[in-house]
């Protein structure tokens, strides 16, 4: 057998308000009254009870608190913050990529091939030079 409770915290403790047989009554109610007394935690209970055993356990199937309509609230003023953030983020990255121009092409650095080649004649002509020079004394 199951029942279900509507409970209300008042007082520091939690106090029987209505038992459904029925789930959904129970948390059709449960809402009724919290939207009426909207500074009172509500919540509803299910208890089943097993012959069996001769015993009873308890879930809780439905809480709804002041603290929980705030937290929800904030979390969708966080959310929204979020979306706003990585919006504004995205035309920021969007906008510098129009604005920045593309990077220089870096210049080549050392000498070229003209000067390059000019040294190798140079040198290859100062070496042949230099051998003669030594041939004329030996000989």
């Amino acid at each position: 057998m199951r029942a279900y409770e509507i409970q209300i915290y008042s007082n520091g403790q939690w106090q029987i308000q209505a038992i459904f047989d029925d789930q959904e009554l129970a948390l059709l109610e449960a809402r009724r009254i919290r939207a009426s007394r909207p500074s009172k935690a509500v919540r509803v209970v299910e208890e089943e009870f097993d012959p069996a055993y001769h015993e009873t356990k308890s879930r809780v199937v439905f809480r709804s608190t002041p603290v929980d309509e705030h937290n929800a609230e904030a979390m969708e003023r966080t959310i929204d913050l979020r979306r706003e953030l990585a919006a504004r983020q995205t035309q920021k990255a969007a906008a510098s990529e129009r604005s920045v121009p593309p990077p220089p092409v870096p210049a080549r650095s050392g000498p070229s091939l003209v000067t390059l080649l000019i040294l190798f004649i140079g040198i290859v002509g100062g070496g042949l030079a230099v051998l003669a020079w030594l041939a004329s004394l030996r000989g």
